[in-house]
């Protein structure tokens, strides 16, 4: 397993929750909480109803990375789709790697995902508190494709060599 990638990501995870701390308290009551592709509002929600849905969408889109380890470990070998599925299921040290390697894949793309979280929630702040944004969100729509389906091809690719 990468190290630096879990780190990486559990501090994405951090920023989040640091930085739902620290704007909590200057939000307005009464919020623009969905755009349009031009970036102007069209949707409303009130403060807490949006952090509660910000913390719950943290949550259930961050827990798949530990899940995906542990189903792994349960599931029978047959049930996992993997690249040479047959020669990482057969032995336990193989599956282990095998689990290593899908939880890296899964720790990238999660962290590509939180950054577009990141730079949409700090959007969001900024037209709800200053009126406008320097944030461009096609940035953090950029970071929600292209970080992880370049951590998906990393770790399709580990997998697809046996030795």
């Amino acid at each position: 397993m990468e190290k630096w990638l879990k780190w990486l990501w559990v501090g994405s995870i951090v920023v989040m929750i640091v930085q739902m701390a620290v704007s909590y308290s200057f939000l307005p009551e009464r919020m623009a909480t969905h755009f349009d592709l031009e970036g102007n509002p069209d949707g409303w929600s009130s403060r807490t109803s949006f952090v509660l849905l910000w913390v719950g969408l943290i949550v259930i889109i961050n827990c798949w990375v530990p899940l995906t380890g542990k189903l792994m470990t349960k599931l029978p070998p047959g049930l996992t789709n993997l690249p040479n599925r047959d020669y990482w299921m057969s032995e336990p040290a193989r599956r282990e790697v095998a689990i290593g390697i899908v939880t890296s894949m899964m720790q990238g793309i999660f962290l590509g995902v939180n950054i577009c979280f990141i730079l949409l929630y700090q959007y969001t702040i900024d037209v709800n508190v200053d009126g406008s944004s320097d944030i461009n969100m096609w940035v953090g729509i950029g970071f929600a494709v292209v970080v992880p389906v370049f951590f998906a091809f990393w770790g399709l690719n580990r997998l697809g060599k046996t030795e």
